[in-house]
Formats: structure tokens, sequence, C-alpha cells
């Protein structure tokens, strides 16, 4: 457990914090994503080595949370990548840093692990979601997502 400046402890997770990351991640993202957390957090009980998950806790309560994957060979690369698959900060606690710290820990536990890029997606249409990261130095990719409907295909 690592400890900031601001009394926020951060840690490692996994199937141990389900309902909790859940229920976080619900408040913040308006979505429910049980079955996402929990097929991630048994492939990270199988493939430790794969997977980043951390918490921000105050306390003694989460109020944030950021899980990512790495990948090697994906991208057109040979380096090892991280793909940031959740973030979430308790609603009351946001605007105070801790998107920011949890990043910043992030960042350390990817370099820690080989990482050498970290990589995430963000909707067009969520400004917010887009200043963030923007503030914590993502830029944009030189690459587009395209995608296709598979309904009435006739080729």
């Amino acid at each position: 457990m690592v400890e900031s400046t601001y009394g926020t402890s951060f840690e490692a997770i996994g199937t141990e914090s389900l309902d909790l990351v859940v229920k976080l991640d619900r408040a913040t993202n308006k979505r429910m994503r049980l079955d996402f957390f929990t097929k991630r957090f048994e492939a990270q009980q199988k493939h430790p080595e794969a997977f980043i998950s951390m918490a921000a806790s105050r306390a003694g309560e989460m109020i944030g949370i950021v899980c990512c994957h790495l990948l090697q060979g994906e991208f057109g690369s040979d380096d090892r990548v991280a793909v940031l698959d959740a973030l979430a900060v308790k609603p009351e606690s946001q605007g105070h840093g801790i998107g920011h710290e949890l990043i910043q820990h992030l960042i350390t536990k990817v370099r820690e692990s080989g990482g050498k890029e970290l990589r995430t997606q963000a909707g067009w249409n969520q400004p917010e979601v887009l200043h963030f990261f923007a503030s914590t130095g993502f830029k944009l990719a030189p690459s587009m997502i395209l995608e296709r409907s598979t309904q009435d295909v006739d080729f």
C-alpha cells in the first residue's frame, strides 16, 4: 500500500473487492458492469502479470479505482502496451486530484511491468472525460477506431 500526501492510500485490488468496484463504477459511470468486472478479475486471478488494478481509499473507504491490462505485440509494435479499461472516482470525491493520482500510480506500475505506453478511449461526446485525460497527459492517437454493424451484411 502507498499513501499520498493528501491522505489517500493506493493498493492493488482483485476479486475480493468486486462488489465495491461495481458499486463505485456504477455511481461514476452510470452503468452496471458486473459481468465486465467479474470476468476481468477472474482473468486477473489466472494471469496476474497481465493486469493492474488499484483502488484509492481515504479513511478506509474506497473512493476511486483504475484498471488496465497489458498487451505485447499489439498496435503494430513489439513494445508492451497498457490499455486502461476502467477509471472511476466517487462523484463527491471528484475534483480533488484522486483521478490524477490514480493515473500517476498506474503509470508507475505500467513502467515497472515493462510497459512503454498507456492507451485508452473515450467518446467524442464525453467532453469532461476527454478534458480529464488531456489534463493527465493523454494525446490524440494517430489512428481511428472504425466500426460497422454486422446486421444485414451482404457481401
